[in-house]
């Protein structure tokens, strides 16, 4: 149809020829298989699709009943296309292959069926969409489940991105969706098998932290604390520090890039909480503004070992509800006292000493 000269008496007729051939005349199948010609009738007409067919004498709610698919049927339609040298890739006809996809499992099984191999028309080898349909993924989800795996959407994006980008295709790019269509309740179920799995920090041993970490190594993935969190408070208990686990296992930070996360070695859950206490009764502000701009790395450590900032402040005994109208930094200073002005003093210089006794090391 490329080229072709259109008149209103030409489009009106191939609106009917199509119709009395029994192609699919819905506004999206005729936009995408036919877009000359309704491009043309948007020309020629200034009108709706829809109006433009039922001017060819055809009952809109006739085109909505058309005769539905049958395994024979996409067999037919597929050799028609494939003897006509019309293109049998799926987005060029997304009728046929949707309905491919619900009777054979896949598009690439209904070619088989036609005796149309991918190999034999020279088209590419089917993505995952096409390979897989909503069936699959949900049998898969339901698999996945009796082998005792997680399926929270992290864990599954992690291990399983392939499973995941599929089932966001399928249902509407929401995990919690096809884990419901699995026949799962995501907050029943599946929340609160991760919720269980977080907390399992106790059955660690050291052997089994030594040989996940050779595992994630073995695997070429990451062994940074922040994307191992359970690992890295696991092995901070059992070897007093994550750079001894490391050690443990025969590699280094230095061997495997990861800079040296001294504000999360410094501090655990104690010592967190003790350095609150202390803060808060010497009216030092607690506030997480004050806190981010003044003692960043206390502030990231105390979320990283509770969840939030808000858990810590609750496990030092103090409630967050009432550093909402603390003073600021400001008022702090203000209200210090000689005798505060001589401590702060004595811990600046005592600070200073050891930043030359560190110089003169290094020059040494």
């Amino acid at each position: 149809m490329v080229g072709k000269i259109w008149s209103r008496e030409k489009i009106i007729q191939m609106i009917r020829d199509l119709y009395k051939k029994g192609e699919f005349l819905d506004m999206t199948s005729a936009s995408r298989k036919y877009s000359t010609l309704y491009l043309a009738s948007n020309k020629y007409f200034r009108m709706g699709w829809q109006k433009v067919v039922e001017l060819a004498g055809i009952d809109i709610r006739d085109i909505r009943k058309q005769k539905g698919w049958s395994r024979p049927n996409i067999i037919e339609q597929l050799r028609i296309l494939y003897q006509q040298g019309k293109s049998l890739r799926s987005y060029h006809n997304v009728r046929l292959a949707d309905a491919a996809r619900k009777y054979f499992g896949s598009y690439a099984k209904a070619l088989d069926a036609a005796g149309l191999p991918y190999e034999k028309i020279g088209l590419r080898r089917p993505s995952p969409r096409e390979s897989w349909g909503r069936e699959k993924v949900i049998q898969t989800i339901q698999e996945l489940h009796k082998k005792g795996e997680p399926l929270n959407q992290a864990y599954v994006t992690r291990k399983y991105p392939k499973l995941r980008g599929v089932a966001h295709f399928y249902f509407e790019r929401s995990w919690r969706k096809a884990i419901e269509a699995a026949g799962f309740d995501y907050d029943k179920d599946i929340k609160k098998e991760y919720l269980l799995a977080t907390v399992r920090i106790e059955k660690w041993t050291k052997d089994e932290i030594v040989n996940q970490l050779k595992l994630l190594y073995s695997e070429g993935k990451s062994l940074r604390p922040s994307l191992n969190k359970r690992l890295f408070a696991a092995a901070k208990r059992h070897f007093g520090s994550y750079e001894d686990a490391i050690s443990a296992t025969g590699l280094s930070y230095q061997e495997l890039g990861i800079r040296c996360s001294k504000p999360l070695e410094k501090w655990n859950k104690k010592e967190i909480a003790r350095e609150l206490q202390r803060r808060f009764s010497e009216g030092m502000p607690l506030n997480a503004g004050e806190m981010r701009s003044h003692a960043k790395n206390f502030y990231d450590a105390a979320r990283f070992y509770f969840g939030d900032y808000a858990a810590a402040l609750k496990a030092a005994g103090i409630d967050p509800k009432s550093l909402r109208k603390a003073r600021g930094l400001r008022e702090w200073i203000l209200s210090l006292t000689p005798k505060d002005m001589e401590r702060i003093e004595e811990q600046i210089s005592s600070l200073g000493k050891r930043k030359e006794n560190k110089h003169e090391k290094a020059s040494n």
